[in-house]
């Protein structure tokens, strides 16, 4: 078995999208001997969305990168590298390995992605979540304290600061360090750390989903404002035992929320923003949570609670 440590580096992530301007790699095998290491530098793109922003909100400077940017710039772009780094990553007998892993699995996904190349399908360990959890913590913990933590201030004798490849040997120390001190076998340690492992398709398909189902929600609540009637019309008493109001978690929860919000309303129904306006109050949940719920809101809410298939139940009888 070989393991494949790896980083990427991004010229920005406007709008969620890393744009690589630098892989960087360890390959060792199985017991931590290095078999190959390498840098590979690209252009993230001449396009202005492709741009260098390595600035925090506060406009203070949060990354650092280990070339200038005309050098990157004078690099071939992602695609020139692809079937190099699919080839390493895709091997069936190598696991690959990465710091916050999300990061780095998201990058190279929208990457391929946005060239237009089929998605890199690979094994993946985070070490940092291994690190984490062997600390007793919750928080993320960088990688300089990781490996200062686990390998001693003598890390840095081996490392050049900013090199995506030297980041990636990060990774491997602390692995190494771990499976020593531990005594353990490299290949067992493995299977006992699937709290950590995830494959890159799976895991993509997950953000992804995710992502769409936030614009969903997104564009579900500005639909949901705008029929919402003012507190003074919902006063008015021809509305009373027909005002209504969702909970937040339908907006992320059902896809054709808009259609049934329509169908509630032509049947002489009205939206509410608030609990205190309402007589109805929509949830996404079972039939026999509805006392649980109705006992956390009795302060706020004296009326009826539906789940939305009961809802949408009596839309379907009219």
């Amino acid at each position: 078995m070989k393991f494949l440590f790896f980083d990427v580096e991004c010229s920005n992530c406007f709008n969620g999208r890393g744009k690589i301007c630098e892989f960087g790699y360890v390959l060792t095998d199985e017991h931590f001997n290095i078999i190959k290491s390498d840098e590979i530098p690209m252009s993230p793109g001449t396009d202005e969305d492709c741009r260098f922003n390595l600035r925090n909100k506060h406009g203070e400077k949060e990354i650092e990168l280990a070339y200038d940017e005309d050098y990157y710039l004078s690099c071939p772009e992602f695609p020139k590298y692809y079937e190099y780094i699919k080839s390493m990553m895709e091997d069936k007998d190598t696991v690959c390995f990465a710091y916050s892993m999300s990061n780095d699995i998201m990058h190279l996904f929208s990457t391929c992605k946005r060239y237009n190349l089929a998605p890199i399908n690979y094994t993946c360990f985070d070490v940092q979540m291994i690190v984490s959890r062997l600390m007793n913590v919750k928080e993320a913990i960088n990688l300089e304290k990781a490996c200062k933590m686990f390998v001693g201030e003598n890390y840095k004798k081996e490392i050049i600061a900013h090199l995506s490849r030297d980041d990636a040997k990060m990774e491997m120390m602390i692995l190494r360090e771990v499976i020593v001190k531990r005594k353990a076998d490299p290949v067992f340690f493995l299977g006992t750390i699937n709290f950590c492992k995830t494959n890159s398709l799976a895991y993509a398909a997950k953000i992804e989903e995710k992502s769409r189902r936030k614009e969903i929600a997104r564009d579900t609540n500005t639909y949901y404002n705008s029929k919402c009637r003012s507190d003074r019309e919902l006063s008015k008493e021809k509305y009373f035992g027909k005002r209504v109001c969702f909970s937040r978690d339908v907006f992320t929860r059902v896809s054709n929320f808009i259609d049934d919000i329509d169908a509630l309303l032509e049947n002489g129904y009205v939206l509410t923003r608030h609990l205190y306006n309402a007589d109805i109050f929509v949830v996404v949940a079972k039939p026999g949570r509805k006392p649980e719920i109705q006992e956390k809101i009795k302060t706020r809410f004296k009326g009826i609670i539906l789940t939305y298939k009961e809802v949408c139940s009596y839309i379907d009888k009219k």
